[in-house]
């Protein structure tokens, strides 16, 4: 089995599983997914909002655990990210469905921005 498969099958186990209480952690994602899909058709973009969207979502994962760098920064650290995240470069990544993640130019912009993401977190 590929990667990409066995991601795509993962994340449909996850989301058939998440689907049992509406209140789960996990349910972060949808917010935080919703608000930056709406403000990819919004002109003027609340980025400070957004960047506590992202803080609460990554907060939901543990991304802020005693041992984070993050634990030390407020929510506004996140906005250069948000800011790359809603770049134009990036809207074909916006609402993806799986079986696009195997389309090479995706695979390029997902590198692109995992890359980013990664070296500003650094």
């Amino acid at each position: 089995m590929e990667t990409i498969d066995m991601i795509i099958k993962s994340s449909t186990e996850f989301y058939n599983d998440l689907k049992t209480d509406e209140h789960d952690r996990y349910r972060s994602w949808e917010h935080c997914y919703s608000h930056f899909m709406t403000a990819r058709k919004e002109n003027n973009v609340n980025l400070d909002y957004l960047s506590l969207q992202l803080a609460f979502y990554l907060a939901s994962w543990g991304m802020y655990r005693g041992s984070s760098f993050l634990l030390q920064k407020d929510y506004r650290v996140h906005i250069p990210v948000v800011r790359e995240i809603l770049s134009n470069e990036y809207d074909s990544l916006a609402g993806i469905e799986c079986k696009d993640f195997k389309n090479e130019t995706n695979q390029k912009l997902l590198k692109e921005i995992n890359e980013f993401i990664a070296t500003y977190y650094d």
